[in-house]
């Protein structure tokens, strides 16, 4: 066999997927003339009978996420008014609490099915986020970082046939930009779904959908920010001899204790004029979590969906409007 007939084949194999959307056979359209541009195949999988999605769509998302953080490369700075900060990496001298970052976006998508069972889109998105961290050595420290910005990428999406379920698959690549980097940061999200679609009695083009599977997050970014130090620092609570009995700990200080232990003395001598200068990398603690969802399909033009993320330490809840459409 040669390897277009091959590919031809495997092809008319997978006309038969169905995709999130669509729902079983639909014995009076047999034969009939595909009404659509797209997808490829298209006239293929109609004249079998498969009731495919509306090729295009366009597809409004909010999301909101909070997970925890590791921070690497910690550099700090105690910088008095009209002073330059001078960072030095203290990262092997100090200990961090518990850091998390919250964000909340909301997005605008476009797709279309290109074939039968793959699909591709494209996004444009704006988002708020709270970053916090926590230092507990050499004394305890609380900041907070805000930003706003925009972020835009493209998803392909493919999904296949197992039984009575279907496997969505789907690998998005994603660039955020705030004000507080000096370039766009690539996000890589990677999903698998196994879905499961029940149809409504006497609504042919309606029906309910549910799934559950695992997404991964990729993140390597880097945050830069400052915080007056009498915002985050008490020095009725303690935070003086807590510094000393840090500082008193260490059996042979070296020239970065040393550095540390002085700075924040003078910090503490003068907090209102003191502003504490920061920069370190994050990454997830998580890269992956369990996920749940549902969908509504209205009718062929509208549906609804929405989908939670879970695991300890990362959390994620999304909701979300589509219209499709065809010519």
């Amino acid at each position: 066999m040669s390897k277009v007939k091959k590919l031809i084949t495997v092809l008319a194999l997978l006309i038969s997927i169905t995709s999130i959307y669509s729902q079983g056979i639909d014995s009076t359209q047999v034969g009939k003339e595909y009404p659509y541009i797209l997808p490829i195949l298209g006239q293929k999988s109609y004249e079998r009978g498969y009731k495919l999605p509306k090729p295009f769509g366009v597809m409004l998302n909010s999301i909101f996420t909070k997970q925890n953080i590791v921070l690497e490369n910690f550099m700090l700075d105690f910088v008095k008014s009209g002073e330059t900060p001078d960072l030095k990496d203290l990262s092997d001298i100090i200990d961090f609490g518990p850091s998390t970052v919250k964000v909340l976006t909301a997005n605008a998508r476009a797709d279309v099915w290109i074939l039968p069972f793959l699909s591709l889109g494209g996004y444009y998105g704006r988002f708020t986020s709270e970053t916090r961290i926590s230092l507990e050595k050499p004394l305890e420290l609380n900041a907070k970082s805000e930003s706003d910005g925009a972020y835009w990428g493209f998803n392909v999406l493919a999904v296949a046939p197992l039984g009575p379920i279907n496997l969505g698959v789907d690998y998005s690549w994603s660039w955020s930009q705030n004000e507080l980097l000096d370039k766009p940061v690539l996000v890589n999200v990677a999903g698998v779904r196994f879905i499961k679609n029940w149809g409504i009695k006497n609504k042919s083009d309606m029906f309910v959908g549910a799934w559950a599977g695992a997404q991964f997050q990729f993140l390597d970014a880097g945050t830069v920010g400052n915080v007056r130090l009498a915002d985050v620092i008490d020095v009725e609570g303690g935070a003086r001899q807590d510094l000393d009995d840090w500082y008193g700990s260490i059996e042979n200080p070296n020239e970065l204790h040393d550095y540390l232990y002085n700075k924040m003395n003078e910090g503490l001598d003068d907090l209102e004029n003191t502003t504490v200068h920061y920069q370190f990398d994050k990454r997830l603690e998580r890269n992956w979590n369990f996920i749940v969802g549902g969908q509504w399909q209205i009718n062929r033009d509208w549906q609804i969906r929405t989908e939670a993320g879970f695991l300890p330490g990362k959390y994620q809840v999304m909701i979300s409007a589509n219209y499709r459409f065809g010519f």
